[in-house]
């Protein structure tokens, strides 16, 4: 039987999808606070994980880059603490572009590294998250001129977005191969 708190958390948690999805923002950024709230209160972390990560990209958006971090820190942590592996990996991940967003390049590739890492130790992890992570790492690469290791990162996720049939992203690959192939060029 599903608890009348556990009802209201969900009831929360979709209004707030809905409301991020219609662009209203500060709506979306109410229901995802009480929320948060009430997860933590009852102990529902499968809510409070959506709405923590839902609340990060907001603020992400939003360019409120310290609130996304402390969503995005409590989000590693949860997943950490319930042994969910590909959950740490995700939002790393995202953490990562944050740092990056927030010019703290080298937190993002120490992000990056330990989200490639858990994927690396994990037979089942989700292809297409992988392959985001391999591009978020080749930005921040690419942005602080490591170039053979940007090609590097590029080309891997290229190899999978190719698989997945991502035609958008297996472009903007091969946008981001050929900017770097004329740098390299240049430095040789």
């Amino acid at each position: 039987m599903v608890s009348v708190e556990r009802m209201r958390l969900v009831e929360l948690c979709n209004r707030a999808d809905r409301a991020w999805h219609e662009h209203r923002r500060d709506d979306a950024r109410r229901d995802l606070h009480e929320a948060i709230a009430r997860g933590r209160m009852d102990g529902d972390v499968k809510e409070l994980k959506q709405s923590l990560a839902l609340l990060g990209q907001i603020e992400r958006d939003d360019r409120n880059l310290v609130e996304a971090m402390a969503c995005y820190e409590e989000l590693v942590a949860l997943h950490l603490a319930h042994d969910d592996l590909v959950g740490v990996a995700l939002a790393l991940r995202h953490l990562g572009d944050v740092h990056r967003e927030n010019s703290a390049s080298e937190l993002a590739a120490v992000c990056y590294q330990e989200a490639m890492a858990i994927y690396d130790a994990q037979a089942g992890a989700p292809p297409l998250d992988v392959a985001n992570a391999l591009r978020s790492f080749a930005v921040c690469q690419q942005e602080t001129g490591e170039a053979d290791e940007a090609r590097e990162l590029w080309q891997a996720a290229r190899n999978i977005y190719s698989a997945l049939g991502v035609g958008a992203s297996v472009r903007e690959c091969d946008e981001r191969l050929g900017d770097l192939q004329d740098v390299l060029a240049m430095a040789g």
